[in-house]
């Protein structure tokens, strides 16, 4: 949350030019948001990396304000599902638009790009990128990725990894100063626990089932 609350001002930074795209700063700030996305949601990993733009929900019932957020549920096959998260996670998603949308239109040129190479060229070398570029194209949680040779590396925009997120994890626990392997995984875990140790009792369960996705 400290990092959180620092990324308006690091994100003028960048929008002012005094901050390159693969800045520390960034990463941390990406890191951070994507650790709060999965501690308050449950979320497997690929869930969470694989949330879009303007995918997420407020209502009120009752009385009560309800924040949602939409994503693809791929494990077993569910397809588009919601999650009932807190209004921190909300507000922590809205900051990350903003931190996207530079990635996400880099995107869009690379892929004007690769649609512009010579018809001709319909090989895989350039159809497998183009099609996966156009699938991450409005993913929040992106990074720049080494492109070509040692000699010549350029960087194109890639959707971060599940892989990427285990090294994110690692980086947020290694800088308060300890040697825990944290995982996102261990986010969905935490979340159950919390669910089953909290008032709700035995509705717990029933509500985690939903939460979870599970079948």
């Amino acid at each position: 949350e400290k990092i959180l609350a620092t990324a308006p001002e690091v994100m003028n930074e960048r929008d002012a030019g005094r901050l390159q795209l693969r800045s520390s700063a960034l990463v941390r700030i990406r890191d951070a948001a994507l650790y709060i996305v999965s501690i308050t949601s449950g979320m497997r990993n690929d869930e969470a990396i694989g949330i879009e733009t303007n995918s997420w929900r407020s209502e009120s019932r009752d009385g009560v304000e309800y924040h949602w957020i939409a994503t693809t549920e791929h494990k077993t096959g569910k397809g588009r599902v919601e999650f009932l998260v807190p209004e921190l996670t909300v507000k922590v998603l809205d900051l990350m638009t903003r931190h996207a949308k530079p990635l996400q239109e880099q995107l869009a040129r690379e892929i004007g790009q690769l649609q512009s190479s010579s018809a001709e060229d319909d090989t895989p070398r350039r159809l497998v990128p183009l099609a996966k570029a156009k699938r991450d194209l409005h993913k929040i949680f992106l990074c720049l990725a080494i492109s070509g040779e040692r000699d010549a590396k350029s960087y194109h925009v890639d959707a971060l990894s599940c892989g990427g997120s285990r090294v994110a994890f690692r980086r947020l626990a290694k800088a308060i100063g300890t040697d825990w392997e944290l995982s996102p995984h261990q986010c969905r875990r935490t979340y159950a626990r919390n669910i089953v140790e909290s008032r709700m009792g035995r509705a717990s369960l029933v509500f985690l089932k939903w939460q979870f996705k599970h079948s």
